[in-house]
């Protein structure tokens, strides 16, 4: 057996590891993973693999020669095939080498280890935008093109998004962070980019003061809403993997120095062609949750608060609309009638199309339906209007009179009136659609 120590080097006794090796070779993932705490591994000189390693199963490779990329050496190292392995070993590698009093101690309480960190990360369907894994496994730095052609699409997800800012003749400058909101997430976030308000400081100060002006908003990876229940532990996977990233790309900012993790940046910082403007890793920041509680306890939370917020909601609108109708009645009405008409200027047949499909939906529902007369109605204003004609009360007074028709399903006054009917094309025509399908029966 050959026993192989993941630390800091001024961890290692001098000369503990180096006897156990052949000459000139030595473990070269000593040089990514660099941890707080030992983690001894057993590697069997028969099958070359660990019996314990951060993915059960995955063998190492002991290189003679580094390689230029050390995400692909990471990647290599410990059999690494697709992004989500590569990133979860870099968030590991990320969350291990902060110290613990720049960090949340939510991460040493949720992620015990390496394991449970790619169990969560399994669980929250992740998806990471495409070529991310060979743009990492690259020995060049990405260009600024890379970042431009990250996806736009947020909707219904979170997000780990990337804002780039461009002036004429000055280097790009890039800005890294998440997009956790519980419902919405990231247009709710990006909307504020839209609108210029709740901006981080940095890039504030870039549209203010330098000029620049934001040309691409993109997202790194994404998952979908996630429920109640797995909100608080998402958002904490959130958080660390934003910290990634913003190491990763060097997101950070340069007057700041290199918060001793410029070795998860997988190229020289100095050979990039932007500038970042992170001013802090997140990692130290307050989040959001109740971790104390069960997914159940959550689930059920989230419902007692949806409806408390409908009953508020509704509350709210009602008496809103009360005051306003009896205190400020004519210039509430303008103004309704103003957004009605703005609305329909900006979209031009939209009313209409969005009228007809509501009508055609509750004639076929008969959601306003008059069953004396055998009538449904587009709305409930109509119904109300059809109750009021002569026809409708005709109606209702032979509703229990002796002489029927049954094929028509029509009642008369008197017998005079019955056999009259019984002499039209409409009876005949009703009849002979009876015997009809009585016949095909």
């Amino acid at each position: 057996m050959i026993f192989l120590c993941f630390g800091r080097w001024s961890c290692l006794p001098p000369g503990w590891i180096w006897p156990h090796l052949p000459s000139g070779w030595m473990p070269l993932h000593l040089t990514i993973f660099r941890l707080n705490t030992f983690h001894l591994r057993f590697l069997s000189a028969e099958s070359s693999s660990l019996s314990d390693g951060l993915f059960s199963g995955i063998s190492l490779q002991v290189r003679k020669t580094p390689l230029a990329n050390p995400s692909l050496q990471l990647a290599m190292d410990f059999g690494a095939t697709t992004i989500l392995q590569l990133m979860v070993l870099f968030v590991w590698q990320c969350l291990a080498d902060t110290p613990f009093r720049f960090k949340n101690p939510l991460f040493a309480r949720f992620f015990t280890s390496v394991e449970v960190l790619d169990a969560v990360a399994n669980a929250a369907c992740l998806t990471f935008a495409p070529s991310l894994f060979e743009v990492l496994k690259s020995d060049t730095p990405p260009p600024i093109s890379f970042f431009k052609g990250l996806p736009t699409d947020g909707s219904k997800r979170w997000g780990i998004y990337l804002i780039v800012l461009e002036k004429r003749k000055s280097r790009p400058r890039i800005y890294i962070g998440s997009a956790t909101n519980a419902k919405i997430s990231v247009p709710f976030r990006w909307n504020h980019y839209d609108q210029g308000i709740m901006l981080p400081r940095y890039i504030q100060k870039s549209i203010d003061d330098d000029g620049y002006r934001i040309t691409h908003k993109g997202l790194l990876c994404w998952i979908p809403l996630p429920s109640a229940g797995k909100v608080p532990i998402n958002r904490l996977l959130f958080f660390a993997l934003e910290a990634t990233f913003a190491y990763l790309f060097w997101a950070m900012r340069k007057s700041h120095g290199d918060y001793g993790m410029a070795h998860i940046c997988p190229w020289d910082i100095s050979t990039l062609e932007y500038d970042g403007l992170c001013g802090h890793c997140c990692l130290d920041e307050g989040i959001r949750g109740e971790f104390d509680l069960s997914s159940e306890q959550l689930e059920e939370q989230a419902i007692e608060k949806e409806l408390k917020r409908i009953l508020i909601h509704r509350a709210g609108n009602c008496n809103w609309h009360y005051k306003q109708m009896a205190e400020n009645y004519h210039d509430y009405i303008d103004k309704a009638n103003a957004r009605v008409a703005k609305s329909r200027a900006n979209n031009p047949g939209r009313d209409i199309k969005v009228s007809a499909a509501r009508a055609a939906k509750n004639i076929a529902a008969k959601k306003y339906h008059c069953k004396p007369c055998n009538l449904s109605y587009t709305s409930s204003n109509w119904l109300r209007k059809h109750k009021k004609t002569a026809k409708h009360a005709r109606k209702l007074k032979d509703a229990n009179s002796k002489y029927k028709c049954g094929p028509c399903n029509l009642a008369f006054s008197n017998k005079s009136n019955l056999n009259r009917h019984r002499k039209s094309e409409k009876h005949a025509l009703n009849v002979a659609a009876v015997q009809s399908s009585l016949r095909l029966d």
